[in-house]
């Protein structure tokens, strides 16, 4: 891949890189995307929003359909502040609780805290859900969570896109996972 194509952040020690016709978008417009979400069952998950911050980087393939869910991937990244005293099972089931409480529809496929991710201990979740365009239509989607742990902090890459059909991305997103280097 080209330098155009690595997010770097040297102060955080992190970097990840897309795919040549993926594109960066800036982190504020991913966190619109986020906030102004449709929301399903009427509710608006409001302790989802007043923790959302925006995101390290965001990148997806704009294929130019409103309709289908789009190839993503959103990097982010958290101080530990009072985690560190609990232990990775018990972050990966609070996790899983929260998924569970966002998504109606949450799948899990597959959970371990066992994961690691550039020499990182990791957690990582695998999980379908239901995701709803503008229109209200249910889109299935795959998604693949990484927590890593790093030196006092954590790193949450989220991988998502199509359950099926032609814009999934599962090489994409296994090159995208070997790229992400943490220091």
């Amino acid at each position: 891949m080209k330098d155009s194509n690595t997010y770097v952040n040297r102060e955080l020690g992190f970097s990840i890189e897309k795919p040549e016709e993926w594109i960066f978008l800036p982190g504020q417009w991913a966190l619109n995307l986020l906030i102004n979400r449709p929301d399903p069952s009427g509710e608006v998950n409001d302790e989802l929003i007043k923790h959302a911050q925006e995101p390290l980087v965001y990148f997806h393939y704009d294929h130019g359909f409103d309709d289908i869910v789009l190839p993503t991937v959103c990097a982010m990244h958290r101080a530990m502040g009072g985690l560190p005293s609990i232990d990775r099972i018990s972050f990966l089931n609070l996790q899983i609780i929260q998924l569970q409480h966002v998504f109606q529809d949450f799948c899990l496929i597959e959970a371990t805290s066992d994961g690691l991710i550039s020499k990182k201990p990791a957690n990582i979740i695998k999980s379908t859900f239901t995701s709803y365009n503008l229109e209200g239509e249910g889109l299935e989607c795959l998604s693949r969570c990484y927590v890593i742990f790093a030196d006092g902090c954590l790193f949450a890459v989220e991988m998502s896109g199509p359950l099926e059909g032609r814009f999934r991305s599962e090489e994409q997103f296994k090159a995208i996972l070997m790229s992400i280097r943490i220091d």
